[in-house]
């Protein structure tokens, strides 16, 4: 997280010329004016930073201790919009955010869908750009804190064909 340190790995990064730089994920707690400006600056036109919003329910954000609240994640969205939102010379825009949502967490309710998508609505009427929306299922294994809180829910049987949820 330090910026300076940052700068040393991705003007070093940067150095080596390669054709293409781009980050994978970003912590949304992490993004702020100076390391936005540090990747717009050293990686090439086309990156994603991809946050691991997971969920934009404030109830299933809670139950699954998830660091990232409702607020947050628009801030964080805001600010690589702002910051990276432009046209590099390669014709992508610098930097755009990239949203991850998981679907099957707990405390997920009819309503989670709903939320999750008002916010992705938001994100549109602001005007906002998004790079890419993933959204997947977890799959909670036994053993698994999440196992314990939503069982085989979201489990199938894979072992049969045409076979549906697991019991």
């Amino acid at each position: 997280g330090d910026p300076q340190k940052l700068e040393a790995m991705l003007s070093g990064l940067s150095a080596m010329r390669p054709a293409v730089l781009h980050i994978d994920n970003a912590n949304p707690q992490m993004i702020d004016e100076r390391r936005t400006e540090l990747f717009v600056k050293y990686l090439t036109p086309g990156s994603t930073a991809a946050m691991g919003i997971e969920s934009f329910d404030p109830e299933v954000a809670k139950a699954n201790n998830l660091n990232c609240s409702y607020d947050m994640a628009f801030e964080a969205i805001r600010t690589v919009n702002r910051i990276g939102g432009f046209r590099g010379n390669n014709g992508c825009h610098a930097l755009l955010p990239g949203v991850n949502i998981l679907l099957g967490l707990a405390a997920e309710t009819p309503e989670t869908l709903d939320r999750n998508l008002a916010a992705l609505k938001r994100i549109l009427d602001e005007g906002l750009l998004i790079r890419r929306i993933n959204i997947r299922r977890v799959v909670p294994f036994p053993g698994t804190p999440l196992y314990q809180q939503v069982g085989r829910r979201f489990l199938r049987d894979r072992g049969r064909p045409g076979s549906g949820p697991a019991a």
